[in-house]
């Protein structure tokens, strides 16, 4: 019985160490990527490019105030919605709080599909 137990311990920590390698591999990747666009001065447009072409999602920069600097993935509105003050300063309040990625849909946008 403890054999049985111990086996399944170790299929379900093999699972979780697969798991953990291979986000590790794709961060490497997405760091690795974002790297060479720095170096190589790709800037804006190279790097929601990459964004895109890595998530498969819409990529897009907006400058401070919420205006359109570089977009790229299907579904660009157009025109490009006007920057809500409010909610811009609410986002980026947000994103200083976090220390991973943030995904962020503006309600300006999220009714479009």
């Amino acid at each position: 019985m403890e054999l049985h137990r111990a086996r399944a311990e170790r299929a379900t920590l093999q699972q979780q160490l697969i798991s953990v390698v291979a986000e590790l591999a794709y961060q490497r990747a997405a760091h690795a990527l974002m790297a060479d666009i720095a170096v190589s001065g790709g800037g804006e447009e190279a790097a929601t490019r990459a964004l895109h072409e890595l998530t498969g999602l819409p990529a897009l920069v907006e400058d401070r105030f919420g205006r359109l600097k570089s977009w790229s993935g299907p579904g660009l509105p157009n025109p490009y919605p006007e920057p809500d003050p409010v909610r811009q300063n609410d986002m980026l309040r947000r994103v200083r709080a976090r220390t991973r990625l943030v995904r962020s849909v503006p309600a300006r946008m999220s009714s479009r599909s």
